[in-house]
């Protein structure tokens, strides 16, 4: 047997309703205004930071001192001064959040194919390629380069027993972010680098 609910009971369900319906709203509205200022920043911070390219120091910038533990706030641009997308999956606290805080920036350049082997077929021949990531750390305020290397990719896969006959190369897997944070590490978070 299904009884009525009392009015009590109703009264207590509309009010949670209600509820839910205004904690939705309210978080529908704040989640895109907090992203947007998140955003805002970000842009602020990269469009100070272009000037870098030449190796022109930022002034308004936080002093580089690689005696402090860290983390060293960083950004990474192309080697263009555009902004890099890893910025967003930076481990916590390496993204600035102002370009005041910014103690360094990295330029990463444009990966570059690195022939590592020519495979010759009856009809084609194939070249593998790994691909390299050119990396610049430069002090914000200065402009001074602290540290450069090219990180190697991984090797691209063997050449197999049969291709098909237009294919020309094979290559390697992009540089992975975890090998770029693993390289700035030291740099970033001296004494603190797993």
């Amino acid at each position: 047997m299904i009884q009525k609910p009392n009015q009590k009971t109703v009264s207590l369900l509309l009010r949670l309703v209600i509820g839910m319906v205004c904690i939705g709203i309210c978080l529908s509205l704040a989640i895109p205004y907090s992203l947007s200022i998140r955003n805002r920043r970000h842009e602020r911070v990269v469009s100070a930071m272009s000037s870098l390219v030449t190796g022109e120091g930022v002034p308004e910038t936080a002093t580089y001192n690689p005696d402090i533990d860290g983390p060293h706030p960083i950004v990474l641009l192309w080697a263009d001064g555009s902004d890099h997308v890893w910025n967003w999956e930076l481990p916590p606290n390496w993204f600035p959040t102002s370009p005041d805080k910014t103690e360094l920036v990295a330029l990463l350049n444009y990966e570059q194919p690195v022939a590592v082997e020519t495979c010759i077929y009856q009809l084609t021949t194939v070249t593998r390629y790994r691909r390299d990531l050119g990396v610049i750390v430069r002090e914000a305020r200065t402009g001074r380069i602290l540290t450069n290397s090219t990180l190697r990719g991984d090797e691209p896969m063997r050449c197999p027993e049969s291709l098909p006959v237009y294919q020309t190369r094979i290559d390697g897997p992009h540089v992975a972010l975890e090998s770029v944070v693993k390289w700035l590490c030291p740099v970033v978070q001296p004494g603190n680098c797993p």
